[in-house]
């Protein structure tokens, strides 16, 4: 049955821009938003007013509202709201900025008079359900949640399960964080389970298999939780075999960790191999993976690890954990391998495998592209929502 025609209003109240921002989160709430726009919905964003950018416009079909707030930067990347928990100053900070944030969107969704109000993180969303509950019946909450036990299950308060209890519905990534959820209360009627997407189009650029000697790429922050010190580990088993290996990505978020690393690295011998980027442009990174023979995320915890899907869309064999929403991308032998966390052994295997067979390598990398394709596209994944707000918008009428 056709969707009925909805008009559908994203917020997001991130410290990002959402169109042509950088970060995963930003991301995923434009990419939702086009596609949905793309259908043939009336589609806006509401953010705040960010410096050199004006309060309304239009992208590519997409509504944009922007607020002038008194509190918190128009800069991005200045106030980030999980380092601002972690004082007293900082905490009074955010819920002042997101009171006047929810006080200043009402009247605008009461103007607009949306179907469907999305929400991407739990902050002016709650006190949006708090103080104006009459919104509560049109809101979708989509959890972008890295470390799910920190998040949803361990805290004595979590402002992510206030909300999916008070959200019509909640989206998660993958089966461990719904069920976390669930675990904490949420009504499991009331959770679906929606992967990420990817622009396909973006890694459409032919794949590069002209390297003298196969480059191995890690996209990423360079913390614990992404465990780079199991694949510098794995390059020291694998040295017999002549590879290069790039970390992309962040190095400063937590220099000790960092300093870990490098520590290792010197310890093998293996200067000469690695090579760490910093952070790197959406265009630069579109280079890499076209580049990349071998793609490898070893992660402890993830939400759902939108860089493995990037990977495949260029054809780039993966080697990933078995963690979060990486299984549901990995299919193991098939586009890449899985193995569980910390378990250099296998990494190691898996790695040797791919380093030493080109052929596999091109063969895995195609099939990984298929799959990112009939599954991951954003049309895909913008299809999955629109569903979810029909669903919504019928049982509100």
């Amino acid at each position: 049955m056709m969707a009925s025609h909805m008009k559908i209003v994203h917020f997001y109240d991130g410290h990002e821009k959402t169109y042509r921002g950088r970060g995963s989160v930003p991301t995923v709430v434009w990419n939702i938003a086009k596609g949905v726009s793309d259908i043939g919905h009336d589609v806006s964003i509401i953010e705040r007013k960010w410096d050199k950018l004006s309060s309304k416009t239009i992208k590519d079909g997409v509504n944009f509202h922007r607020l002038n707030l008194s509190i918190g930067s128009d800069e991005p990347w200045i106030d980030i709201p999980y380092e601002m928990v972690g004082t007293l100053k900082g905490t009074i900070r955010l819920i002042f900025s997101r009171l006047e944030f929810a006080l200043k969107i009402k009247p605008i969704l009461e103007r607009l008079d949306p179907d469907i109000i999305h929400c991407h993180l739990p902050f002016a969303a709650n006190l949006i359900t708090l103080f104006f509950p009459k919104f509560r019946h049109k809101i979708i909450y989509t959890a972008h949640l890295g470390e799910t036990n920190k998040r949803v299950t361990e805290p004595m308060f979590s402002p992510d399960v206030f909300l999916a209890k008070r959200s019509s519905i909640t989206t998660v990534l993958n089966e461990k964080m719904k069920g976390a959820f669930e675990e904490s209360g949420v009504d499991e009627q009331k959770l679906r389970i929606v992967p990420n997407g990817v622009d396909i189009d973006q890694f459409m650029s032919k794949k590069d298999y002209n390297n003298e000697k196969p480059l191995v790429l890690f996209v990423g922050t360079v913390t614990p939780r992404k465990r780079v010190i199991d694949l510098v580990e794995a390059a020291s088993r694998t040295k017999d075999i002549d590879s290069k290996f790039i970390i992309a990505g962040k190095t400063d978020i937590d220099e000790e960790y960092y300093s870990k690393v490098k520590q290792k690295i010197l310890k093998y011998g293996l200067e000469d191999r690695f090579e760490f980027t910093g952070f790197v442009s959406n265009e630069h990174i579109q280079k890499l993976y076209s580049k990349a023979d071998i793609f490898v995320l070893p992660s402890q915890e993830e939400g759902f690890g939108m860089v493995v899907t990037e990977a495949m869309a260029a054809e780039t064999p993966v080697i990933g954990t078995h963690v979060g929403g990486i299984p549901l991308q990995i299919n193991n032998g098939v586009n890449g391998f899985l193995y569980d966390p910390g378990d250099v052994n296998a990494l190691s295997s898996s790695l040797r495998e791919l380093l030493l067979n080109p052929s596999m390598r091109r063969k895995l990398g195609e099939r990984g592209r298929a799959i990112a394709v009939q599954n991951f596209s954003w049309e895909s994944i913008s299809r999955k929502f629109e569903n979810i707000y029909q669903e919504i918008s019928d049982s509100t009428e």
